[in-house]
């Protein structure tokens, strides 16, 4: 690995001399002088897209993809992934604070408690999930974001991604269009105090962008305390017209409390506190340290583009949980490495009379983790209960070709093969003669085709409509099939799953006009093999299973309005270049099971059926503006796959203030939350609360009535 980035940079040091072009030429009233060679470089990065292009690709795919620019995210609190992706159709973001419990599209990871499942997240394209499937994402500096890309299910297949969910692609700033220098100071209820700061530039071929900052805060909660800090850097490198090549790095050290769940009855009445039986007196929490590097190369010709990529990660991380009768899985100390390479070309040609963008692709994720398990003896660890060594490959190998049939419609056809597999070590039952280190325990191999094809209609900057038929696939990951056992004295249980896969269909319009933007889809997902926690026919907690057969269909809208364009408003002479802007998304989520032999057709626990999200901000030209937001889960939605223990429904109620012109000084003031609404933020299904030893405590609190404010700088 490292000697992939040392070749990349020595290529780049080879060839910092300059490229000669054009001699440029000065005429005097004598003679022709001729002046020395001149080199021009570009005023944007090769190898990351700006958000014209972005927004350009997105309506050219034939399935549900949005794009998400930061600049209003900017202008508030930045405390969790949902204040970025909030009010994106389709999308669920699960947040205690400043803590992003799940981010689930299309019902994907309902079943984990802890990082996102089923979804791929992406730093400039470059992976960032563990090999296995989960992503840590709050680590990461949500201001060093310039916009996210969107891309659900498989209209991700051109990222590499293969899961129910898709991708979402966080672009950071680069030297060409970050701020000279930017500071930011936050605070507010709950003892929150952040400070962040920013610079980047660009000189001849070199640019860079680095950000760097800290957090504190006690928390809603009783022992949700939390402080950490974080940097990210970029630094591109044009080696001669047509290369680029940039390097990412990012680290992060983050030390939180974890109150635990609560039952129903507890968060109606406090839902400040934190589980009474176990969170303090076991001293829930992680500390996690972690580092990244990552580096990419673009090069870009009248025939193509490619990309090389490549990465690597470690992250050392105790976690301390529950410790009991029905559950050992205590205090798990591990440190963890991933690592991986891609290869990715476009290109376009006309055959046969009719114009093909082709895209082809590969990838490889490897990850090792070390770990071990120990008794939780008030936060400090106590006798071990278990060591193993888990590794999980990834090996995605993906192509597409967009065939353009007439001027407003176009074909796409794709399809990915897929090589993975999980290998996992109990060091307390290895035999005698194995080495533990090498991984050789349970072994699986797992294989997967995921076809596509879709049909897009309409020209671009006009209503677009679009259908697909997809296919997609996901493997297990450790989380599912390894947990500390109960029956004996010390080691694990492995429990072998399959790959979960499912058929999608969807159809639906997309479009903008001068008064408004919109977006409409409509799914429907047959899964096979879903990854849920069940029971028996008898009652019995069974664990993590493979589900024969689930449905999930649902509706996605969303629609954005700039009232002052109405001509009801411009017939009175209003100020044109004040914008009132209404932006509304529904989310439609009926997931369900097929058929079960034990649940029959109930709805899957876990995710709000109807939910809801409306904005409304006025701006003014001087850089003043007041919003309103609300948002509301409509009905009731299950807990447990029985279908008998239910979360509420509820409304939010919040607003701000500030005033924002891009330069010089900034502020903002937001309340969130203002009528004090109790309300579970998140919950983790359990199959039936009917069969659980004492009380169910599964409801993760949201936040209560609170306030924030901030003041920035920007040069």
């Amino acid at each position: 690995m490292f000697a992939f980035f040392a070749g990349i940079w020595g290529a780049a040091f080879s060839s910092a001399a300059p490229v000669h072009g054009v001699d440029s030429l000065a005429r005097t009233s004598d003679s022709i002088a001729i002046l020395d060679p001149m080199t021009v470089y570009g005023s944007k990065p090769l190898t990351t897209p700006s958000a014209q292009d972005a927004v350009s690709q997105i309506d050219r795919t034939p399935g549900g993809a949005s794009m998400r620019l930061a600049d209003r995210f900017q202008n508030g609190p930045a405390r969790s992934m949902g204040d970025l992706l909030k009010g994106i159709p389709g999308i669920r973001c699960e947040s205690e604070g400043t803590q992003t419990n799940k981010v689930s599209i299309r019902g994907s990871g309902i079943q984990t408690d802890d990082g996102p499942v089923g979804i791929q997240f992406l730093l400039d394209g470059i992976p960032v999930n563990d090999a296995e499937g989960e992503a840590d994402i709050d680590d990461y500096d949500l201001r060093s974001v310039r916009y996210a890309e969107i891309y659900k299910g498989a209209n991700s297949l051109d990222n590499g991604a293969y899961s129910l969910g898709g991708a979402i692609n966080l672009v950071p700033p680069t030297g060409y269009d970050a701020d000279p220098f930017k500071v930011n100071i936050d605070g507010g209820y709950f003892g929150e105090a952040v400070a962040s700061a920013s610079a980047g530039n660009a000189k001849g071929p070199v640019d860079w962008y680095v950000s760097g900052g800290g957090r504190r805060g006690d928390g809603y909660r009783v022992h949700s305390a939390q402080k950490g800090g974080n940097f990210f850097g970029d630094l591109g490198w044009r080696l001669k017209p047509g290369i680029e090549n940039r390097l990412y790095l990012n680290a992060a050290d983050i030390d939180r409390e974890l109150p635990g769940g609560l039952s129903r009855e507890e968060l109606i009445a406090a839902p400040n506190q934190a589980d009474p039986d176990s969170a303090v007196s076991q001293n829930f929490g992680s500390h996690q340290e972690e580092a990244r590097i990552a580096d990419r190369l673009t090069y870009v010709t009248a025939n193509g583009r490619t990309d090389l990529g490549a990465f690597w990660g470690v992250r050392d991380e105790v976690t301390r949980s529950y410790f009991g009768v029905s559950s050992r899985d205590g205090i798990y100390d591990f440190t963890d490495n991933n690592l991986g390479a891609s290869v990715k070309y476009a290109t376009e040609r006309y055959l046969v009379g009719l114009r093909w963008n082709f895209i082809a692709g590969a990838g490889t994720t490897y990850e090792d983790e070390d770990g071990t398990n120990y008794a939780n003896l008030g936060g400090a660890k106590g006798g071990q209960t278990g060591s193993g060594i888990r590794a999980a490959l990834n090996v995605p190998l993906y192509g597409s070709a967009k065939i353009s049939l007439l001027k407003s419609c176009s074909a796409m056809v794709g399809c990915q093969a897929i090589f993975a597999q999980r290998r996992f070590v109990d060091r307390a039952t290895a035999s005698a003669g194995d080495d533990p280190d090498d991984a050789r325990g349970n072994t699986l191999n797992f294989f997967g085709v995921n076809p596509k094809f879709g049909i897009l209609l309409g020209k671009d900057e006009e209503t677009h409509a679009f259908f697909n038929v997809s296919h997609s696939w996901q493997p297990p990951s450790f989380d599912a099939m390894v947990e500390v056992d109960t029956a004996q004295g010390g080691g694990y249980e492995f429990t072998p799953l399959r790959p979960q896969q499912a058929w999608t269909a969807e159809a639906g319009l997309r479009g903008e006009g001068a008064l408004a933007k919109w977006d409409l889809c409509v799914y429907r997902a047959w899964v096979c093999n879903e990854l849920l926690e069940m029971n028996d026919v008898h009652g019995s907690d069974i664990g993590t299973v493979n589900v024969a057969r689930t449905i999930h269909q649902g509706i996605e809208a969303g629609i954005n309005l700039n009232l002052l364009n109405f001509p009801f408003f411009q017939a009175r002479d209003r100020r044109t270049s004040y914008r009132l802007l209404l932006g509304q998304s529904y989310t439609f989520n009926d997931f369900y099971f097929d058929n079960d032999p034990v649940y029959k057709h109930n709805r899957i626990a876990g995710i709000p059926v109807h939910f809801c999200d409306t904005d409304l901000r006025l701006e003014a030209p001087a850089g003043f503006f007041m919003a309103a937001q609300a948002q509301w889960s409509i009905t009731r939605f299950p807990a447990d796959q029985a279908n008998t223990l239910f979360a509420d429904p509820y409304a939010l109620w919040g607003c701000s203030i500030g005033y924002h012109a891009g330069k010089g000084v900034s502020l903002y003031v937001e309340a969130r939350n203002v009528l004090d609404k109790h309300y579970a933020a998140g919950v983790n299904p359990i199959p039936d609360v009917r069969t659980v030893t004492g009380t169910a405590r599964v409801f993760l609190p949201g936040e209560g009535r609170s306030f924030f404010g901030g003041v920035g700088w920007t040069l």
